[in-house]
């Protein structure tokens, strides 16, 4: 039996352009290809294979238009498949398959027939990929509005008499000093005509008490966008929490009841902004972002704790205050997704092992016996660097010396 006498007749596929062409069909292959991931370990033999999800499947095509027009046929299925629309075909062993063309060859050397081979791939019916919100546009977000509900109250409820304007001031300079020690070339002037406009603000604040708020609330929140460390942030973030916390102490009026509601949530809405904007480096290692996650945490129940210590019992009276639970709760929403998301970089990350050095040895057998080493010697740096190797280990490390690595 020759070739052409096992070619078929019930095939059709209709192009991007909307044309139906029935061509005489050869074979039926197809093949599968998987998402796969592959892990390779230090001292151990293979690799360890992650399998995903399916790719689109390929199947092979082999067509023919044959007849006294097969050249004219040919040319229009070679014109509408420049069409970048998706094909459908109708396959009498496969059913009705959505694909794309990766590949066609055209062959005219056969007598009356041109024949046609090349591969097409199942597609899904999306022209473009769906958006997807990643957790650092949610968490931005999430800012963005619960940042917004904390202005309302304290613009709402105070028109700020001299105690507090002076207080103001103060804490604004005291916020510039901390942050300053961190500035950088890229951020310096941004962030010093920040500080100035709140300044001017502070000093109008009665007549313009919202845009004072704003302002002097933009100059703590800017340090979550500085390109310096996680910790770096948290640090001056913390440090700012610490300096409001002792002027509301001090001076615990309605007024500035209000303002650590407005400028203490900011400053929890800063941190879940910083968590979620790590520099490259920060999270090597689930300690690294449970750390984060525990400072996190630590900070909002302070707040919480210290909000809920300023409540007056009764809220009829002039002098009453009570915090604003819509903005609490946008707050509260945020740092949950903040805190689960940083759960789950945790549980993806690195764990710490520790154990005790059994014998004398030095840094490089130490590293290739964990880590493995690289032709830069990053591994070896890393591993030096976790351990906090001293110049007195630099070419002996000493039996029973405690011995970090991450697995």
């Amino acid at each position: 039996m020759s070739w052409i006498e096992n070619i078929k007749n019930d095939l059709q596929i209709t192009t991007g352009d909307g044309k139906k062409y029935k061509p005489s069909w050869l074979n039926a292959t197809k093949s599968i290809d998987y998402n796969i991931s592959e892990f390779e370990f230090p001292k151990v033999n293979g690799t360890l294979v992650y399998r995903g999800t399916p790719k689109g499947t390929k199947y092979n095509l082999d067509i023919f238009f044959q007849g006294d027009d097969h050249l004219e046929t040919a040319k229009d299925f070679e014109r509408s498949a420049v069409d970048s629309r998706y094909w459908k075909l109708s396959h009498p062993f496969y059913g009705n398959i959505n694909v794309q063309p990766t590949s066609l060859s055209f062959d005219n050397t056969k007598y009356n027939i041109t024949q046609i081979s090349g591969t097409v791939i199942e597609t899904i019916l999306d022209e473009y990929p769906k958006g997807v919100d990643v957790p650092t546009d949610i968490i931005e977000n999430k800012v963005t509005a619960t940042t917004e509900k904390l202005l309302t109250p304290y613009s709402n409820n105070v028109v700020p008499e001299q105690a507090q304007i002076t207080a103001l001031k103060n804490n604004n300079k005291n916020y510039f000093a901390i942050a300053q020690k961190y500035l950088t070339a890229n951020v310096a002037n941004d962030y010093f005509n920040a500080f100035k406009k709140a300044d001017s603000a502070i000093t109008l604040a009665v007549s313009s008490t919202s845009q004072m708020i704003s302002l002097t609330t933009a100059v703590i929140q800017a340090p979550s966008r500085f390109e310096i460390t996680t910790k770096q942030r948290f640090s001056i973030l913390k440090e700012q929490f610490a300096t409001l916390k002792t002027t509301v102490e001090n001076n615990a009026t309605r007024a500035f009841k209000f303002m650590f509601l407005t400028h203490g949530g900011a400053i929890i809405s800063a941190l879940c902004q910083t968590a979620s904007t790590p520099l490259e480096g920060d999270y090597l290692n689930a300690n690294d972002t449970l750390e984060i996650n525990d400072s996190l945490i630590s900070s909002y129940t302070e707040y919480l704790g210290f909000l809920d210590s300023l409540q007056t019992t009764n809220n009829a009276t002039p002098d009453s205050f009570a915090p604003d639970w819509n903005a609490i709760f946008d707050l509260n929403s945020l740092v949950d997704y903040t805190v689960s998301n940083l759960l789950n970089i945790a549980l993806t990350g690195k764990k710490e092992v520790s154990i005790i050095n059994e014998y004398d040895s030095n840094w490089i057998l130490l590293a290739h016996r964990f880590y493995g080493l690289d032709i830069s010697d990053t591994n070896l740096s890393t591993f030096m660097a976790q351990n906090k190797a001293t110049l007195n280990e630099m070419l002996i490390v000493r039996k029973n010396r405690k011995i970090i690595y991450y697995i």
